[in-house]
């Protein structure tokens, strides 16, 4: 059996994992939403932090039930990429338990 440190290791990366992956498919959803409505936008600028909310702005033809769909994906999109940068940090600090 792993020692507790190792162990403990492990299930953080695990979850970093986890918030990771979520992240990335939640992006290629609002990518999706977006090709799929016809709304050009600039994907290597796409999750830069305001961009979203100007494209947002800019683009009237975007209806209001994309536009709702859009703003819950990337308030979920948010916190997740924050948790996943959280969880890298803690890692990387030393353990109590050594």
């Amino acid at each position: 059996m792993a020692s507790t440190a190792i162990r403990e290791r492990r299930r953080t990366l695990r979850n970093r994992n986890l918030a990771v992956r979520q992240t990335v498919q939640i992006k290629i959803k609002i990518s999706t939403l977006l090709m799929e409505s016809g709304v050009s936008y600039n994907k290597h600028r796409m999750h830069e932090p305001g961009h979203f909310r100007k494209l947002l702005a800019t683009k009237p033809d975007i209806d209001e039930a994309l536009y709702s769909l859009l703003q819950l994906y990337r308030e979920t999109v948010v916190p997740l990429g924050l948790d996943s940068m959280q969880v890298v940090s803690e890692s990387r600090r030393p353990s109590a338990s050594k």
